[in-house]
């Protein structure tokens, strides 16, 4: 079985779980009437401008976005057409991305600059045809809660991935004052997935939780990643011993030559990727356009993100941005006092986190991870194996021993310094 596939399933599988640990005495009550509010990740959703789609394609099309992806594939061969590395960056790939996102750009203050829309809508899952047909792990999530307590009894809130979260949390609260009235209920339950993880984060910082009965964090980034904090501070050298771990993790035994190869290939392409073409990049894309997404850098780990301001931000051109990011910084830095305070008023707390598979292969991107988010802050503070180790070693010890076994059996994961 993949790594996918198994990731898939876990998922399916920890859902599914979660559900059957209610008491049979208030099965009914917990699980059919209790409606599902399911915060979507990163790709939750599409952005328009006047109608028009210019962010994120649907599942399944390619219709639009041929250029981006035939400026992909020139990555492979730009030789063939005439090119060193940095004419192509200058000439192909930077003016593509900037054409590709220059009506997603943000100002200043983290506000879009054009009126974007998305898609969203209050109906529930079983009446929901654009939701249903998007597929994907939250698909996979809401089908599965809607096959357990019934189609009108799930929802999905969706939102701009650019904004910062916090902007997400008024609409959200009304989200759930509708599923309340609508299903005449007086709780609900809220699933934050991947970055949906996040806007979870910003509401229980923001409002009371006395109508909430459960939180679930699954596979969250409410802590952040280290993906984008190594985006945005610059840290973007590919390694050949982080890619052959991964490679590894897909395929089995990597053959030396393979090894041998990887690197050479990212040797040659670190010496390309560096300088003045680097600096190019950022300054002719990421710093204008997607560094200036403030929903990117609410994925970064508080400890990280003073280090990226300090890199990609103006202090004066971006203070408004700045002090939006600082405000999240302090909800990730609270967020478990927050949830202690869930669990003291009787609200049911879930994480749920992948692991044992290795991250996207760049340098110090060794942690354990669901490929995109780190198992460390996944897991709200886990101690985890890195890569190539694997386990934690023979001699380890549990480092909080409060009389129960935390170390999973493989000895990859000591949850007990988790929150």
């Amino acid at each position: 079985m993949s790594k996918f596939l198994k990731k898939a399933f876990c998922i399916v599988l920890a859902i599914v779980m979660l559900i059957s640990i209610v008491p049979v005495s208030v099965y009914a009550e917990a699980v059919n009437k209790t409606p599902i509010i399911v915060i979507a990740g990163i790709n939750s959703s599409e952005l328009y401008l006047d109608g028009k789609r210019v962010w994120m394609p649907s599942i399944g099309s390619i219709e639009g976005y041929q250029d981006l992806l035939d400026m992909l594939k020139g990555l492979t061969k730009f030789e063939d057409n005439g090119y060193n590395f940095d004419e192509y960056m200058r000439n192909i790939f930077v003016p593509t991305l900037q054409q590709y996102t220059e009506d997603t750009r943000c100002d200043g203050n983290g506000d879009s600059i054009k009126q974007l829309s998305i898609v969203s809508t209050m109906n529930p899952w079983g009446q929901d045809p654009i939701a249903r047909l998007k597929g994907g792990v939250i698909s996979d999530v809401q089908e599965i809660c809607a096959d357990v307590c019934g189609g009108d009894r799930v929802f999905r809130f969706a939102y701009d991935l650019r904004l910062c979260v916090t902007e997400h949390t008024a609409r959200l609260r009304q989200m759930i004052e509708h599923v309340k009235e609508t299903t005449h209920s007086k709780k609900v339950r809220l699933i934050g997935v991947s970055m949906g993880g996040a806007v979870l984060n910003a509401y229980l910082n923001t409002y009371d939780h006395d109508d909430l009965e459960s939180v679930i964090f699954l596979s969250s980034a409410a802590q952040g990643t280290n993906f984008p904090a190594n985006i945005f501070s610059g840290k973007l050298n590919l390694t050949r011993d982080t890619a052959a771990a991964a490679l590894k993790e897909l395929i089995g035994v990597v053959p030396s030559a393979l090894i041998g190869a990887l690197e050479t290939t990212f040797k040659d392409i670190n010496s390309m990727w560096s300088g003045e073409t680097l600096q190019y990049f950022y300054d002719n894309w990421i710093k204008d356009y997607i560094g200036h997404w403030p929903g990117l850098y609410n994925l970064i780990p508080s400890a990280k993100l003073d280090e990226c301001i300090n890199f990609m931000l103006d202090p004066v051109k971006d203070k408004g941005m700045i002090q939006k990011l600082k405000v999240y910084q302090s909800y990730q830095d609270n967020l478990h006092n927050v949830l202690d305070k869930c669990k003291k008023d009787g609200v049911k707390v879930y994480v749920l986190s992948s692991y044992n598979i290795h991250g996207l292969p760049f340098e110090g991107n060794d942690h354990q991870n669901d490929i995109l988010i780190d198992t460390e802050y996944c897991t709200l503070g886990a101690t985890a194996a890195t890569f190539p180790e694997k386990t934690l070693g023979d001699n380890y010890k549990q480092k909080n021993d409060d009389g129960k076994e935390r170390v999973s059996c493989d000895n990859i994961v000591d949850a007990s310094t988790c929150w």
